[in-house]
């Protein structure tokens, strides 16, 4: 038995060696397949990468063709924005904002037209509309903010404003909205009164000591200070005078400066991509800027939430701020917005806040120096309201009547914000144009707010438009400068409070005195900017403001000789008997120079001289500029020589004036309005030229320098 077993062990060995070596056969053969099989894979790796990298091509390019497709079947029904061009779309129409908004003003007007595509390239188009009838429908909806698209200004704030009001959307837009729908109220806007004369205040004194200057000046830096000032103190109860101290503040510094680098952005293409915009300098300052305005509120709020928590009682105070009222709100479940949150939306606020205001603010002052009548309105409003009281108080604000239409009727004609975007979720209707989901709409308030079939006359500066009975039935998606719907500015209230306070100050200290006929809307991405001419209205006058002197080289910049592209002709006018003299003036050569001459018997001040020359100034560069923009552009160039002459009576000025008018020269004989001394009508000065040194002396060489 024992032998046996041994044999069959042995058999039994013998047998598993066979199976064994068979199996290291079998096993060197499958690590041989297993090892071609991942040689075989590594090699096709670089096959198959380019495979899913054209798969995908395909797809996008697939992807992109159908909706090209629809976006030109969308397109051909509708009002182009000029002549297409097969590469350039309309890009090739497009130079500065102001000539840009020239085109678009009279495509309106003429086909007056409610929706219109602009292509930026052949590749890209752009659905504005402008109509109470195709702004309703997207007006009544909340539909978001285009943020994902590539080059949205919308998407290059996100660094900077996170998820604020202004960009968010969906549920967290629906529960912000409602936790900060309260800080507007009335009862939390009243005491701000306070604020804004403390900003009028400073204002003010920055403006009298650049009229002590005798020099023209900027006045749009000084406006923006003011109302960043303003901002800043109701926002976060930033105390440090910012028109005075602040501008050398690095928060101060900071908000302006991420301002321009935004601006500089959206202008430049090839910023549009983070990836390029941040390994730039400009971008890489943004970035920068952006971590310190974060760790400067941070801060704050971190502290405030602290001080809350010690001392509830802090919110009973009189006055809250922004930040106060952010920590306090609860929605439904009794939560409250986090600290990135606060942040988000105080961000939010002085961005939104500042900037927009400004504007406002600059064409305010602006319109009540060009439109002297309604100046004097609103000054005996304000006198009968507030009498012999500098502060203006919270009562007084409802009854600034008229100061109200003036102030609707200039934010119509220079919205401060001009046009706003969305992005659709779904199809929507259009006045019969369905456009697809996924598609942006530019609502183009600056010329639904001008529409021909809403506003007669809509280019006519006219408060008495939004008088009570003509408004009343007025549709009121006609008129949306701060919006409309449930996406409407939250903070319209405080807006209109702080620019009645400023434009009430105003008019109570100084005449206002107009220097430049500026054109269309003044924006952050504007290089058009109003100056203004002062005249002390109380006290002893205030040195002149030699504004008359300086005044055509500002119109020159944003005039840039660009009325008389192809296209878009402006009819002129003047003395019909001219035109057989514009030989004479053509052959001239040599410099070009404007005169300014002046009546001494009126024996006018000053600030009414340099206002009246800035007025003969602007009247003088536009009719030539219109009229033949070579001669203008030879005046520009020659460094725009201006000479301000005197001379003894009306009589003389319409002599002069003749003698220029029979030699082909342009004569601007400017009349007083009347508010002053002077009676109405009154020719004050006379502008002989821009024209060639030869004539223009011929006519004035024997006066003497005024």
């Amino acid at each position: 038995m024992l032998n046996c077993n041994r044999i069959t062990f042995a058999a039994l060995t013998d047998h598993d060696k066979n199976n064994n070596n068979n199996n290291n056969t079998y096993r060197h053969k499958d690590n041989t397949l297993i090892m071609a099989t991942q040689a075989e894979l590594i090699s096709s790796v670089p096959q198959l990468l380019m495979s899913v990298v054209c798969a995908y091509v395909l797809y996008c390019i697939v992807d992109y063709l159908l909706m090209y497709h629809r976006m030109k079947t969308v397109s051909d029904k509708l009002t182009q924005f000029g002549p297409f061009h097969y590469l350039w779309g309309h890009l090739h129409l497009f130079s500065d904002t102001t000539e840009n908004t020239m085109i678009v003003k009279k495509l309106v007007q003429e086909t007056r037209t409610k929706i219109y595509c602009t292509w930026f390239t052949f590749l890209l188009p752009t659905f504005s509309i402008c109509h109470p009838d195709t702004v309703r429908n997207i007006m009544k909806s909340s539909e978001p903010k285009p943020t994902k698209f590539i080059g949205s200004p919308y998407r290059f704030l996100l660094r900077w404003i996170g998820d604020g009001l202004l960009v968010s959307s969906g549920k967290k837009w629906e529960r912000n909205r409602r936790l900060l729908t309260p800080a507007f109220h009335f009862d939390i806007l009243k005491p701000y009164v306070t604020v804004y004369n403390q900003s009028a205040d400073a204002f003010l004194e920055n403006l009298a000591e650049m009229k002590e200057t005798g020099k023209s000046f900027d006045i749009t830096n000084l406006v923006t200070l003011a109302t960043l000032d303003t901002m800043m103190k109701c926002a976060l109860s930033f105390e440090t005078n910012v028109q005075r101290e602040g501008k050398n503040h690095p928060y101060v510094h900071a908000v302006k400066r991420l301002s321009q680098l935004l601006l500089q952005r959206v202008f430049t293409p090839w910023f549009h991509r983070d990836f390029f915009y941040y390994l730039s300098p400009s971008g890489r300052e943004y970035a920068k800027l952006t971590d310190y305005v974060h760790d400067f509120a941070d801060e704050i709020i971190k502290s405030r939430r602290l001080t809350l928590e010690k001392d509830p009682s802090r919110l009973n105070k009189r006055r809250l701020d922004f930040i106060d009222i952010l920590l306090a709100a609860r929605d439904s479940d009794g939560e409250g917005l986090s600290d990135k949150e606060i942040r988000s939306e105080v961000d939010t606020f002085l961005f939104a806040g500042h900037d927009t205001t400004a504007s406002a603010l600059s064409w305010i002052i602006y319109c009540l120096g060009r439109y002297q009548d309604d100046q004097e309105k609103v000054y005996k409003e304000v006198q009968e309201v507030v009498g012999d009281r500098t502060d203006i108080q919270w009562e007084d604000l409802s009854k600034f009547k008229y100061m109200t239409m003036m102030i609707k009727e200039i934010m119509r004609l220079y919205p401060p914000v001009p046009v706003i975007s969305r992005r659709l979720t779904r199809p929507m209707d259009f006045d019969g144009t369905v456009i697809p989901e996924n598609f942006t709409v530019d609502i183009m308030i600056i010329h639904s707010n001008c529409h021909p079939d809403i506003w007669p006359n809509p280019s006519e500066f006219n408060p008495e438009r939004f008088s009570e009975d003509k408004a009343k039935n007025r549709d009121p998606y006609s008129y949306v400068p701060f919006s409309a719907g449930p996406r409407n500015c939250i903070g319209q209230n405080f807006a209109m409070n702080e620019l009645k306070v400023f434009a009430a100050r105003l008019v109570k200290r100084d005449i206002l005195a107009t220097a430049v006929n500026v054109l269309y809307f003044i924006t952050s991405s504007s290089e058009i900017q109003p100056l203004v001419a002062w005249e002390q209205n109380e006290g002893d006058s205030a040195k002149a403001v030699a504004l008359g002197i300086g005044v055509g080289f500002v119109v020159g910049w944003f005039m840039r000789g660009r009325w008389m592209r192809p296209g878009f002709k402006i009819q002129s006018g003047g003395n019909p008997n001219v035109q057989a003299q514009d030989g004479l003036v053509a052959r001239e050569t040599g410099e070009y120079k404007l005169i300014i001459v002046v009546r001494t018997d009126l024996k006018m001040g000053k600030g009414k001289v340099a206002a009246q020359c800035s007025h003969a100034a602007v009247h003088a560069a536009e009719t030539l500029a219109r009229k033949n923009p070579d001669q203008f552009m030879k005046w520009r160039s020659s460094g725009q020589p201006k000479v301000v002459v005197k001379t003894e009576s009306e009589e003389s000025l319409n002599e002069l004036a003749i003698k220029a008018r029979s030699l082909g020269l342009n004569a601007s004989l400017i009349r007083d309005a009347g508010r002053t001394q002077i009676a109405p009508g009154s020719v004050t000065v006379l502008g002989v030229g821009p024209g060639p040194e030869s004539l223009v002396n011929s006519v004035t060489g024997h006066l003497k320098l005024y």
